[in-house]
């Protein structure tokens, strides 16, 4: 069973609520949106590199906490800030990348997640390689 499908039975996501399935999936480009937007400002005014483990540390915790979210609106605020942050990351990551090949990590790491979703089908057992995929790049900093 797939994360959405999951997700749909267990916050009775279905009849009268069905519309809050797209609309989680929009509140997380508006976060995406807003993340991009502000994040490539706030690189070129304070650093990509600071901004980038800023906005690495906000996709990780917000992960982490998405496994403990109680509801579908608790999941949906914290989807939104995940948004947010990853894809803030993509893009300071491509920038660096240009000078450090750092491309190539972020690659892996893309084709590695469907085989991670495969051998994991619970929604928030897969949350847990996502958030925890955040600290190697901790010696990046040095």
């Amino acid at each position: 069973m797939n994360e959405k499908m999951c997700l749909t039975l267990q916050w009775d996501l279905v009849c009268e609520n069905r519309y809050k399935n797209p609309l989680t999936t929009a509140i997380h480009y508006i976060g995406v949106l807003l993340g991009v937007l502000f994040s490539g400002h706030l690189s070129d005014r304070f650093g990509r590199k600071l901004l980038l483990f800023i906005m690495m540390a906000v996709q990780t915790v917000g992960l982490t906490a998405q496994i403990f979210s109680p509801s579908w609106e608790a999941f949906l605020l914290i989807y939104f800030i995940v948004g947010a942050g990853e894809c803030s990351n993509y893009v300071i990551a491509y920038v660096l990348g240009m000078n450090f090949d750092l491309l190539h990590s972020v690659s892996l790491g893309y084709m590695a997640m469907p085989a991670a979703a495969f051998f994991l089908r619970d929604w928030r057992m897969l949350l847990i390689p996502m958030a925890v995929s955040g600290l190697i790049y901790i010696p990046l900093w040095w």
